[in-house]
């Protein structure tokens, strides 16, 4: 199978560059695949779970945060908000984190907090996903 070349940047970190064989990011219309030779195309990034396999067949599964994907003549660049390994995730952290943003929903306060608390309640649960993916 052919590879390419990918450039995965979160906002603090080079996250992944290097030849991948694969990439499955989620979009707005569910999981996007990515393979060698792919057209040309711009693709939105929801936060979720993407998965990447090496060149050498390593399979990567990472929880990443909104962004962009951009394919260019073979060539893949991702750009998201963050971006971590599933292996990294701290799980006690992000039960924390939705049950506090749980809580501030329930205090409905405004409709700004309540939609705060709404993408907290998403990216907790997404990590937990990933996660769990990898578990």
């Amino acid at each position: 199978m052919a590879d390419f070349r990918l450039k995965l940047l979160a906002a603090d970190k080079v996250f992944f560059d290097g030849e991948c064989r694969s990439l499955v990011v989620p979009s707005a219309d569910g999981q996007y695949g990515i393979l060698a030779k792919h057209c040309n195309a711009v693709v939105a990034v929801v936060p979720g779970i993407a998965e990447l396999t090496t060149d050498g067949d390593d399979k990567i599964v990472a929880f990443v945060a909104s962004g962009i994907v951009k394919i260019e003549n073979g060539n893949v660049l991702m750009l998201v908000e963050s971006c971590e390994r599933a292996e990294d995730i701290n799980e006690a952290r992000a039960r924390n984190a939705l049950k506090e943003a749980k809580e501030a929903i329930a205090r409905k306060e405004s409709r700004f907090n309540v939609l705060s608390a709404e993408i907290k309640i998403a990216r907790a649960l997404n990590r937990l996903k990933a996660k769990d993916h990898v578990n």
